[in-house]
C-alpha cells in the first residue's frame, strides 16, 4: 500500500474529509493541501517527498503518533500525525512522507 501513497494519490484527496477516532471521540479532519518537499540530491528513481497537512476542530488536541484516518477512496489509512498548532478556526497536523 506504501508504493500507492504519492503525492500524487494525495493531491487528488485534497478537500476530503477524513474521520479518526480520539478516544470515544470521533474527528473530522480535512486535508488542506499536498507540497510536494523539493530535493535537489533526490535520485530520479526515488518518490517525491511530500507535505500533507489537515485541518481539525480546536479541541481535543490529537497527540503526535500514527493514527488511522478513515474516508480514504482504498479504506482507512494509518499515517503518522503531528500537530503543528492552531490557526484562527483549527489545528493544524502535518504528515510527512519521503
Amino acid at each position: 500500500m506504501l508504493e500507492k501513497l504519492t503525492h500524487e494519490y494525495f493531491q487528488a484527496l485534497v478537500e476530503r474529509k477524513f474521520s479518526v477516532c480520539a478516544g470515544s471521540t470521533v474527528l473530522e479532519l480535512l486535508l488542506a493541501s499536498c507540497r510536494a518537499i523539493p530535493s535537489p540530491l533526490r535520485d530520479k528513481a526515488e518518490r517525491q517527498a511530500f507535505s500533507l497537512i489537515f485541518h481539525g476542530p480546536l479541541q481535543p488536541v490529537l497527540p503526535q503518533r500514527i493514527h488511522k484516518l478513515e474516508g480514504g477512496p482504498d479504506g482507512p489509512l494509518e499515517i503518522f500525525l503531528v500537530p503543528v498548532g492552531p490557526d484562527q478556526q483549527s489545528m493544524r497536523y502535518e504528515a510527512i512522507f519521503t
